[in-house]
């Protein structure tokens, strides 16, 4: 299962990634992979991967004013079909996580 996470952050991609990776790995103590070129971060655990882009591949300009809303990353989401209710908990808890530091990281979830 394939989806895209749009977010309005203060935060660079690169400091989103790094909170991102470090909830997953002490608050849900899960191994991750973490994987950097010029489009992406790649943020990889054994039930999804999350792809933060560092280029605009999936068209933000287009999703701002198609919808009305005001985004400025998008992380591409890939869970893992043969542990895919394990990996839609587990992705749940990371989006609750990001939203519960809402206020301290200038970040919206859409």
């Amino acid at each position: 299962m394939n989806f895209e996470l749009f977010l309005e952050s203060d935060l660079s991609v690169e400091s989103l990634a790094e909170i991102i990776r470090e909830i997953i790995c002490t608050e849900l103590n899960e191994e991750v992979s973490v994987h950097n070129d010029e489009e992406e971060i790649v943020i990889g655990t054994e039930y999804f991967a999350l792809a933060l882009e560092l280029v605009d591949i999936s068209d933000i300009k287009f999703v701002r004013n198609h919808y009305q809303i005001d985004v400025s990353i998008c992380i591409r989401v890939q869970l893992f079909g043969n542990t895919l209710d394990q990996g839609l908990e587990i992705m749940f808890k990371v989006i609750g996580k990001i939203l519960k530091k809402n206020s301290m990281l200038g970040t919206s979830c859409f």
